[in-house]
């Protein structure tokens, strides 16, 4: 389920509303996992692994939504903004925990700081 959301909604070509639709259906997803009852530690195992594997796409598709640009093609490919922005979006998309949500930021790079300097003897 979570395999062909991420691949219709959220793949190689996506847009905002792509995104969105892609984030309600997961949160729509994760809503049943309180209903989830298991029989043996098998089952508990394959819930808890089905149960990150929903985290794991709601982070990808909040971090994919929040970076408006395309990027590395066909990595992060924007339709609705087909262009890489380095002014804006030279850098890392961040996410983090927050209690029980993940907020997403942005941690800018600093290319000159880590660029091989000529030697002059």
């Amino acid at each position: 389920m979570v395999r062909k959301i991420t691949t219709e909604h959220a793949g190689v070509e996506r847009t905002a509303g792509s995104l969105a639709a892609a984030l309600a259906k997961i949160t729509k997803a994760q809503r049943f996992f309180g209903q989830v009852a298991v029989e043996s530690l098998h089952e508990l195992m394959r819930a808890n692994e089905s149960r990150s594997l929903v985290k794991i796409s709601e982070i990808m598709v909040r971090a994919a939504a929040y970076r408006t640009e395309s990027r590395l093609a066909p990595y992060h490919n924007r339709i609705d903004f087909p262009t890489q922005n380095d002014r804006e979006w030279f850098g890392q998309v961040t996410v983090r925990r927050e209690g029980k949500a993940a907020t997403v930021g942005f941690f800018p790079n600093n290319y000159d700081a880590y660029k091989k300097k000529e030697v002059t003897a």
